[in-house]
């Protein structure tokens, strides 16, 4: 993957980073610089299990931390805003699947899932702009069908 000056050096990227760097608990083992890949593997792994195991808070831990050790790894910022969707903190989600835009702008799934927060929160405007940013990468339509079901609920829904 190859990451522009712009989104290597954002004030958005080094913002978020900044803000859960300084939420993990300050005495929770090693810190996200100290880990080595090893850790990382086993660390998803582990956060994995959990979300499996309907543990999304605890999993979101994990997924955190990733995120922090790893920004540029799209498959951390999933996991850890599936686990806040799942915890139905829709508003934070947003974070996780905006920077998982940011950094697979080429990706539909994150724009997608954004949707489903944004409809979560009554944001059905914003809503229907995230599916139609999804729809516009789903070059190979998988998501197709989800996608317009979706937009079709939502916008039957606003008018009601």
């Amino acid at each position: 993957m190859s990451l522009s000056k712009e989104v290597l050096h954002s004030p958005l990227l080094e913002e978020v980073l900044k803000n859960f760097q300084e939420n993990l608990e300050p005495h929770g083992g090693l810190t996200p610089s100290e880990f080595e890949e090893e850790d990382l593997t086993l660390l998803y792994e582990l956060g994995y299990n959990l979300y499996q195991g309907n543990e999304f808070a605890k999993a979101a831990t994990i997924f955190q931390r990733l995120v922090i050790s790893k920004p540029f790894e799209p498959r951390y910022w999933q996991a850890f805003g599936s686990c806040l969707h799942m915890q139905k903190k829709y508003q934070e989600a947003l974070t996780p699947w905006s920077m998982w835009c940011l950094i697979d702008e080429d990706n539909p799934y994150p724009h997608f899932h954004a949707a489903e927060s944004l409809f979560s929160l009554g944001e059905i405007e914003e809503g229907l702009k995230a599916l139609e940013a999804s729809k516009n990468r789903d070059q190979k339509n998988v998501l197709a069908d989800k996608i317009e079901g979706l937009r079709l609920a939502w916008r039957n829904y606003g008018k009601s």
